[in-house]
């Protein structure tokens, strides 16, 4: 087995190595290194945990909605599917060997289509090169698949279940057959979905989310506000819940129909309401918002697990500072939102990943049309078209533009942490940002500028690790308040012009 790491040349020149007990072609921005065994002794500073996405790109239709990279075909082959996503996955990998994995995510497509065989190789894949928390110390890694609420789906749910899938997102979308079937172009109804929510309830305890799309045209705020108390009555012990306003993406069929006149955008106003009323409902029924568009629970059993504590859930856990610590909330969306390192690998998938040795970080893009990157995963090893690094500004920017969108916000630990130093900012956020317009936004309770206590993602600051929650370090940390969470989008902007 040869060590890799990547490298800063980014053309298509090309290295043989050994990965995964047979030859392949990498690009030469892999390169051999010895650097990566030393991450697995005690000694070597901690890394920050990986997040694995894994892309499966078949569906059984196409939603008007929807732009993700996804095909229609009735005949998959499965087994060359399997063979060429270990195959990218091993490639992958083989630089990270012994760093931690936190999470993996099936995401799609349609994941749930795929054979639970088929998943199951690639958590062995993972298994083989990273390490994968086993709960001994509160966490555990965080393995979650994408499906709908069709009943070919759910049957297959036990299945799922045995290989090793603990965490269920049903794409549920909505609680009215007509906007189902004839606005969203799905294939399931609202009696299809409350159904499937309860077996996924069964099978996935305290492990299940959901998701359902707000703002269609014709909806109206009670019809909204039915809808969403609806879905919360029957998944009481539900942890988790994506609430999206509908978004108009260019090249869809639903965005076709808006500029042939057959629909109209929702009045602005009332996209404004819809969105505190979604707030609001979700707090009545247990569930804080720790993101623009997500909502976690806090369960007590879990709480007390993850934080050593026994008796009611501490009143800190409540507090937003904290919302990071929340079990319920999503790792591997979080590992984004955090700045996290993360392989894509699958038709079309996208990653980020950082350079151990130089701290340059690269995004990765993968061939989108299935038959092609499969054929590149059998002859070079991955199924990569393109990478792009970042530079030390384009670091930082990315970082703010999705850490506000969290509450707990971005301290100032994890921003010097992502190459400040470099990018010229070595005073901090305040010297990064345009200062003018922070004071404004301070002054008007759009942002807060607070001492508090934060969940990190490195050494022992992990929400996994730490025994009592009085542990958690401070930092100076700059956050959305939630009058400046709504309209996060126009004043990030405004920060880093």
């Amino acid at each position: 087995m040869s060590w890799l790491r990547w490298g800063s040349n980014g053309r298509a020149a090309i290295r043989w190595t050994l990965v995964h007990d047979r030859t392949v072609r990498l690009p030469t921005w892999l390169r051999p290194t010895s650097l990566y065994r030393n991450y697995t002794t005690s000694s070597a500073p901690a890394r920050p945990p990986l997040a694995v996405y894994v892309h499966w790109p078949y569906c059984e239709s196409k939603c008007t909605y929807c732009d993700f990279n996804k095909y229609v075909d009735p005949a998959v082959d499965h087994e060359r599917m399997s063979q060429a996503l270990e195959t990218e996955l091993a490639t992958s990998l083989a630089p990270e060997r012994g760093r931690q994995v936190r999470s993996v995510y099936f995401g799609g497509g349609t994941p749930s289509l795929a054979r639970p065989a088929t998943l199951a190789r690639v958590l062995e894949v993972v298994r083989r090169y990273c390490q994968l928390p086993t709960g001994k110390d509160g966490e555990s890694v965080e393995v979650t698949l994408e499906a709908n609420p069709t009943s070919l789906e759910v049957a297959k749910l036990r299945d799922f279940q045995a290989i090793g899938i603990n965490r269920l997102s049903l794409g549920v979308q909505a609680l009215d057959d007509r906007a189902l079937s004839t606005l969203l172009g799905r294939n399931h109804s609202a009696a299809d979905a409350l159904r499937a929510l309860g077996q996924a309830q069964r099978w996935f305890p305290n492990r299940t989310t959901f998701d359902l799309i707000y703002g269609r045209p014709g909806q109206t705020l009670n019809e909204w506000r039915q809808e969403l108390r609806t879905a919360l009555a029957c998944t009481e012990t539900t942890p988790h819940v994506s609430l999206y306003e509908l978004t108009w993406k260019r090249g869809t069929p639903l965005y076709r129909d808006l500029e042939a006149g057959r629909y109209r955008r929702p009045d602005p106003d009332l996209l404004s309401d819809m969105y505190e009323t979604t707030v609001a409902i979700c707090a009545e029924h247990g569930l804080q918002q720790y993101e623009v568009s997500n909502f976690a629970r806090i369960i007590p059993s879990q709480a007390h697990s993850a934080f050593g504590s026994k008796g009611p859930v501490p009143p800190i856990l409540e507090l937003p500072e904290i919302l990071c610590s929340l079990p319920s909330q999503s790792l591997h969306n979080s590992a984004y939102w955090r700045g996290l390192d993360y392989i894509g690998v699958g038709p079309g998938a996208h990653g980020r990943i950082t350079d151990s040795v130089t701290g340059v970080r690269r995004r990765t893009y993968r061939i989108p049309h299935p038959p092609a990157w499969q054929a590149q995963c059998e002859t070079d090893g991955h199924g990569l078209r393109r990478t792009v690094d970042l530079g030390p500004r384009e670091t930082l920017e990315e970082l703010f533009m999705f850490s506000l969108r969290m509450r707990e916000g971005l301290p100032e630990t994890r921003f010097h942490r992502h190459t400040a130093a470099e990018a010229g900012v070595a005073g901090g956020i305040r010297q990064f940002v345009n200062g003018e317009q922070l004071e404004l936004l301070l002054a008007s309770g759009h942002l807060e500028w607070v001492e508090a206590p934060f969940v990190d993602d490195v050494g022992h600051c992990t929400s996994g690790s730490l025994r009592r929650w009085q542990e958690l370090p401070t930092s100076m940390v700059l956050r959305p308040t939630t009058k400046g969470l709504p309209v996060i989008d126009s004043i990030i902007p405004r920060l880093i012009a």
